[in-house]
């Protein structure tokens, strides 16, 4: 799964440039991952940064908003069909994947328009350690 969602927010990356550039801007760029990462323990290879030749809106908070989008249409789709009864533990699972998107990502990430962290996750301890999960990765 933390495999899948390096893939699935870098692809969201490439979605919202997508949009951008060929639906808006009716030209055709393409996307590069210029930035592997090995996930332990197996070692598989994961991208981490997505470059793209013009940036916009839609590029720099693709990559939140499909992860977001993705992991609440699972936990919906979990409580709708499954025989268990787990809605607490499933809805904290999303808060804290949610949490760790937005924080990681954003706040204390390279995915805003400043392309490094925010000043905030320089004097928290928790956003630090937070957004250093994404980034030893």
């Amino acid at each position: 799964m933390l495999v899948l969602s390096f893939y699935l927010h870098e692809g969201g990356h490439i979605v919202g440039n997508f949009f951008d550039s060929l639906i808006i801007k009716r030209e055709w760029i393409v996307p590069h991952f210029y930035n592997w990462v090995e996930i332990p323990p197996f070692g598989l290879k994961a991208p981490q940064s997505t470059y793209m030749e013009h940036m916009s809106i839609l590029s720099f908070f693709g990559g939140i908003f499909i992860t977001s989008l993705l992991a609440i249409l699972l936990t919906y789709l979990y409580l709708k069909f499954s025989k268990k009864n787990y809605k607490k533990v499933s809805l904290l699972i999303l808060l804290v994947f949610l949490f760790h998107e937005i924080i990681g990502n954003f706040l204390c990430g390279t995915d805003n328009f400043r392309l490094s962290p925010h000043k905030i996750c320089n004097n928290s301890f928790f956003l630090q350690e937070m957004s250093s999960i994404t980034l030893k990765l």
